[in-house]
């Protein structure tokens, strides 16, 4: 029997995608000792027929994954577990298209796995354009078959929860959070609706601002936001403060980044990493979502990699890659750090041994929307097409917009604008509403009601 998952935040999220390596089973029992609440097994493909479920390139009962299986049940059921979900998705394309084409045999052959396996949850990678509503079905069916508990998450793209154009950053505060008092304002009151606010342009498709607001979006418990590989950069806090001026809650936003330089550009080392998370947990205390780490298998620490250089020998540690970010969070109950470390680093040990399965050759983070080369995060940053935006935010929750300014009369120009959009398709106050917030720009109106 599996524990109760956990929802508390900070979160320490691995994903677990390489269960083999160079020959040898990858163990997750050593992460028992290091304050890793949530272990993502990765990745579920949902296939041709249905029956042909995958996780990775094999069906989940394949005898590779027996060990895999037999150590989930054990970290579920120790004093202090460790929550295990699903990833469903990732790059190798197709489970959603899937979903939306012919939802119920592959929703049966999903949650099938889903119990047999006893996944506490699923998080979804949506790396396909994805009708919204596929994915509101999918959410509202998950929780009502598995019950409140199962907790659901998504792994979008930094972008993805940011607005097309910084002028809507204080809409999207106010629909993010419906709490403050009702604008006097009939332009905000008209354009502070999800269907306007729309996304940046990302893997998805769908407008992660419209799920939000909408029932399902209530049973999304947070989002492993994507800050690498070109779409963010976690090496400071301003992208992830970008995110909460934008209206999200830091309790829904997990810093999502990569374990290693081989996974992905934008790898930050260890260290500065600890400072960054250091700084995001002292100012948003238990409502920091946490952190995300891609992947497992191969998560490094700089001073275990020189270490392993001057030895000439392979030193494989991944687990206390988590370990380091565990302390700085405050997750670890020790006094001592380098007592504490020295009996994660012996724990862990005995577990490395296992079968002579070859390793899953599928990938499942998304490569980056431009090449980028392995460089510093300076140069990351540099080519990072979202830069200028994020430079164009404001540091802090914009204040509530300005209620009582007049509307400007409309001038013959304003009219031949609005009734353009009308004869769009636009109600009247949409339109307005629209021209006012894109300074005039019908174009950039008609992209804000109608998308591209």
């Amino acid at each position: 029997m599996s524990s109760s998952p956990s929802t508390e935040s900070p979160r320490l999220v691995l994903y677990h995608q390489t269960i083999h390596h160079n020959g040898k089973f990858v163990s997750i029992k050593p992460l028992t000792q290091t304050g890793v609440t949530h272990v993502y097994i990765a990745a579920i493909h949902l296939n041709d027929p249905p029956e042909n479920i995958t996780l990775n390139d094999h069906h989940p009962d394949d005898p590779r994954y027996e060990e895999l299986w037999q150590e989930v049940e054990y970290v579920q059921g120790i004093e202090k577990p460790i929550t295990v979900m699903g990833m469903l998705g990732g790059a190798a394309k197709g489970s959603y298209e899937k979903l939306e084409r012919n939802f119920e045999p592959y929703y049966a052959v999903l949650s099938t796995l889903i119990r047999k396996r006893s996944l506490q949850g699923l998080d979804l990678d949506v790396e396909e354009p994805t009708k919204l509503s596929t994915i509101q079905k999918l959410i509202t069916r998950l929780k009502a078959d598995f019950g409140s508990t199962f907790i659901i998450t998504l792994a979008p793209v930094m972008p993805a929860l940011l607005p097309r154009s910084p002028r809507l950053t204080s809409l999207t505060y106010r629909l993010l959070h419906p709490e403050l008092p009702a604008s006097e304002s009939s332009i905000v009151r008209a354009l502070c609706q999800a269907r306007f606010l729309k996304s940046h342009k990302h893997l998805s498709g769908f407008n992660h601002f419209e799920l939000e607001a909408s029932d399902a979006g209530k049973l999304v418990e947070w989002y492993n936001v994507q800050f690498y590989c070109g779409w963010g950069d976690a090496s400071n806090t301003r992208f992830y403060e970008a995110l909460v001026t934008a209206g999200w809650n830091p309790r829904k936003l997990v810093l999502g980044v990569v374990t290693n330089p081989g996974n992905g550009a934008g790898h930050v080392e260890l260290e500065k990493l600890q400072d960054v998370v250091k700084t995001l947990a002292t100012k948003y205390g238990n409502q920091f979502g946490g952190v995300m780490g891609w992947e497992y298998f191969n998560a490094v620490r700089e001073k275990d990699a020189s270490r392993a250089e001057s030895m000439q020998r392979p030193i494989e540690l991944p687990w206390m890659w988590a370990f380091d970010l565990a302390h700085v969070m405050g997750k670890l109950d020790v006094t001592n750090y380098e007592e504490a470390e020295r009996e994660a680093y012996t724990q862990g040990l005995p577990s490395r041994a296992g079968s002579s399965t070859p390793n899953p050759t599928s990938q499942s983070h998304p490569h980056p929307p431009d090449p980028a080369p392995a460089s510093t995060n300076a140069t990351i940053q540099a080519q990072n097409p979202f830069a200028q935006l994020i430079a164009s935010l404001p540091s802090a929750p914009p204040p509530p917009p300005q209620e009582q300014q007049p509307r400007p009369p409309q001038t013959p120009q304003n009219e031949a604008s609005t009734q353009q959009l009308v004869d769009m398709g636009a109600e009247r106050a949409e339109a307005i509403a629209a021209l006012e917030a894109m300074e005039g720009n019908v174009d950039a109106a008609a992209a804000l009601l109608f998308g591209d």
